[in-house]
Parts: C-alpha cells; sequence; structure tokens
C-alpha cells in the first residue's frame, strides 16, 4: 500500500532524467507519470529512473 507523504516517517523517492540530466529528490513516496524535466513518460529504460529510499 502507497501512503500519502504527510503519513511518511523519512521515505524519499527520486528521479532522474538523463536527458536533461536533472533529478528531484522529494519526501514521501510519488507516481511520476512524466518527467518534470523532459515531459516524457517517466518509465524506466527509456532515459528515466525512479527510485524510493527507504529509512533502516
Amino acid at each position: 500500500m502507497i501512503r500519502s507523504p504527510e503519513d511518511d516517517t523519512g521515505a524519499t523517492t527520486r528521479i532522474d532524467c538523463e536527458l536533461t540530466e536533472g533529478y528531484n529528490v522529494k519526501p514521501g513516496i510519488h507516481v511520476y507519470e512524466y518527467c518534470p524535466f523532459c515531459g516524457h513518460p517517466a518509465i524506466e529504460g527509456e532515459g528515466h529512473e525512479i527510485s524510493i529510499a527507504l529509512p533502516s
């Protein structure tokens, strides 16, 4: 189950765009349909990588 960001306790979501070399890290767990940097669909393997880090 994905929790809303305000319920999260330390998880972060990072998106990297190879096309623009941009990246963003947000607190909480987020889903990206489109890259906020280049506007293309954020499908892994297509120049984008989305990773979620959970606190240990």
